[in-house]
């Protein structure tokens, strides 16, 4: 049957519980062996006082079939509470002597961490446990031998488990053994505290018996103690059971038949299911499992098997069929509460024999995984996702387990970049590195360290197989679990080839254009906002005897007048505010050396993307021989003119080609009578 727990709680509580019911059963059955042995001698007796003594027969009758009775009852009891042990989940119980000799070793979590009850019985704690632990468990032990319950942690691998050593007394309190009960760490204290508390009340009890029981017939005594152990043990267990049903978060139930079945290839089994369904019926149901149903326990008691399974009873016979054929079984399969909601529950099916063999029915055992079953549907969808992104990126991307210094997945863009297989890298993680050119290689060993504190950020060349070489920007970034503790590292590689061939090309070109603008002879600068110098040819840095370096940032330098300095930033403000070239003219600019030269100067705006104005650009020719020129011509001019206006003879200037006269003393007019307008 499948039904369905609210969620992944552990049987933390029940599980203390069934593990030292599991050895007070075995001290029970070796107790019952010699009580056997002794209701022999005690039948003989009766018989002789059945005669003898008419009046006591009847008493005495009866106490021996009540006895009976309830020995059968405690068989019974204990076959159903061995299936409950031997599957008890994520631990084990060892009892080991005063030589720290394990005498006893059994529970499912042994097998969890590759051990068996051969493993540890008959061997001492010194042959069983890690030197380094020794000391820690060999003092928990000789304490617990001492009289003093100890419960620690222990760390077994990736497991935690919670160790607690007691020490066990027989009936007249003395301490022969310890017990050792190991489970992974629960809310175990509150059911030991209740378990003290249940032991204190049965010692009460028990004085108490005991107290009425030797006052009984000295004759039954034997007889009266065996019977009122064999009560008192059989509600323990039943204490026990109904604890063990009550405070779990786990769901529990039993399905029993109304007559045990015998399940082998000399029955019809198609029979035997069709009985088995028409039959099998919740007997016991803890509220766990109610509340994953969302039902009471009345929907649960009474109604067949049929009616819980019959939705597929195809399926629900199979799996009915293979519980009834390995004797347990463990399955994920999904089912509905009884409002219809869709659930997931994984769960552990126990057949239940009697004495023959036969079926009686089975146990489960269920948890809701609803919520684990989305996350791996969820999963499930990312891993897809991202499987779809890596596979069809250019890049390769790769992730890296830290610890393990093993490749867990490289795209398959590595095989088209590398030229070489995914597997070669799987088998061998540090093969990438053959083919870094060889120039390369070793910076590139030394930085991979920088990988786990995420500074790894490295470009180099790849030589491919058919000698084409490649740049590559490979990229890490470190990944860390709850701990803050590094245990992935993912990275990204990507082939900047084209990107480097487009660098080059733009560092030739600007190499070509400076040289070109250095080759220049009127003098090249480029400022940035605030007047801020970013780079100046070769004219400029000769006339400011400075180099770029120092001319980066700057408004200008010390030397420079400090009025011609205030104009430079008007005029570059000008350009920078209205985006229009601006022409200067005569512009002074003081040199390295002192002197002052007059430039004619055109700057102009540069502008970025988005037409925001970003830089400007001067161009200052020298205009100051021409300057000189000029002034030194005017100077001529002036003393000819004096010189010819002030002779008395009459002077002119004709063309070359004698076509027009350019210039005619005013003595022409003294002499000729005529005005000189009129030969121009």
């Amino acid at each position: 049957m499948c039904i369905n727990p609210t969620g992944d709680r552990p049987l933390d509580t029940c599980e203390a519980l069934v593990a030292e019911q599991k050895v007070k059963i075995r001290q029970l059955e070796e107790e019952l062996q010699q009580h056997q042995e002794l209701c022999v001698n005690l039948r003989t007796q009766l018989k002789a006082v059945d005669h003898a003594c008419a009046s006591g027969s009847a008493t005495e009758f009866e106490l021996t079939e009540e006895r009976n009775q309830l020995i059968v009852s405690l068989k019974k009891s204990q076959e159903m509470y061995r299936i409950l042990i031997e599957n008890y989940p994520k631990g084990w119980v060892c009892l080991f002597d005063r030589d720290l000799r394990y005498t006893l070793a059994d529970g499912q979590g042994l097998a969890v961490i590759g051990l068996s009850t051969e493993n540890l019985e008959g061997k001492t704690l010194q042959e069983v446990v890690p030197p380094e632990d020794l000391q820690l468990f060999e003092s928990k032990y000789r304490a617990a031998l001492a009289g003093k319950d100890h419960t620690f942690e222990y760390k077994y691998g990736v497991r935690i488990y919670s160790i607690t050593v007691v020490p066990v007394k027989n009936e007249r309190s003395e301490i022969f053994a310890g017990m050792v009960f190991t489970q992974e760490i629960t809310e175990q204290k509150q059911a030991l505290i209740g378990m003290e508390r249940l032991k204190n009340a049965l010692e009460i009890k028990y004085k108490k018996q005991s107290a009425v029981l030797n006052a009984s017939n000295q004759q039954l005594r034997e007889e009266m103690i065996e019977h009122w152990r064999a009560e008192e043990s059989l509600r323990e267990s039943q204490q026990q059971l109904e604890l063990f049903f009550s405070q779990s978060l786990d769901g529990f139930f039993f399905m029993m038949l109304d007559k045990p079945v015998q399940w082998d290839d000399t029955v019809d089994q198609e029979k035997v299911l069709d009985y088995v369904f028409a039959s099998g019926r919740v007997t016991k149901v803890n509220d766990a499992l109610l509340d994953q149903y969302g039902a009471t326990r009345e929907d649960f008691i009474g109604p067949s098997l049929s009616y819980f399974l019959g939705d597929n009873m195809t399926h629900s016979r199979e799996v009915i069929k293979k519980i009834f054929e390995a004797g347990r079984i463990h399955i994920e399969s999904e089912s509905r509460k009884f409002d219809g909601t869709q659930m997931w529950v994984e769960g552990d099916y126990i057949c239940i024999y009697d004495t023959h063999g036969r079926i009686l029915g089975h146990f489960g055992v269920q948890r809701d995984i609803s919520g684990r079953k989305k996350a791996e549907a969820a999963l499930k969808e990312s891993e897809e996702r991202f499987r779809q992104l890596a596979e069809n990126i250019e890049s390769v991307f790769w992730i890296t387990d830290t610890p393990k210094n093993k490749t867990i997945y490289i795209s398959p863009a590595y095989e088209k970049i590398w030229g070489r297989s995914r597997a070669e890298l799987y088998a061998e993680p540090k093969s990438f590195l053959d083919q870094i050119h060889s120039e390369d290689r070793e910076r590139i060993i030394a930085a991979l360290p920088k990988q786990i504190c995420g500074e790894y950020d490295e470009e180099y060349r790849l030589v491919k197989p058919d000698g084409e070489n490649r740049w590559i920007r490979d990229r890490a970034f470190p990944i860390t679990n709850s701990t803050g503790e590094v245990y992935r590292i993912v990275g990204i590689a990507e082939d900047i080839s084209e990107r480097k061939l487009v660098e080059k090309e733009l560092q030739d070109a600007k190499q070509m254009y400076q040289q070109i603008l250095d080759a220049i002879t009127d003098m090249i600068l480029v400022k940035g906002p605030q007047s801020r110098m970013i780079w100046a040819n070769k004219a400029f840095r000769d006339y400011y005897q400075m180099e770029n370096s120092e001319l980066i940032g700057i408004v200008d330098t010390e030397f420079q007048e400090p009025d011609y300095t205030q104009q430079y930033i008007l005029d570059d403000a000008s350009v920078f505010n209205t985006g229009k070239v601006k022409q200067i003219l005569e512009e002074p600019i003081k040199s390295g050396d002192g002197e002052v030269h007059y430039f004619d100067t055109i700057k102009s705006p540069i502008f970025d993307r988005e037409g925001q104005v970003i830089m400007t650009v001067g161009v200052s020719r020298d205009t100051t021989e021409r300057k000189q020129a000029e002034k030194a011509l005017r100077e001529s001019e002036e003393r000819f003119r004096q010189l010819a206006e002030n002779i008395q003879d009459s002077f002119w200037l004709v063309s070359v080609e004698l076509t027009d006269i350019l210039y005619v003393s005013p003595a022409y007019e003294q002499i000729w009578g005529r005005s000189r307008e009129a030969l121009y």
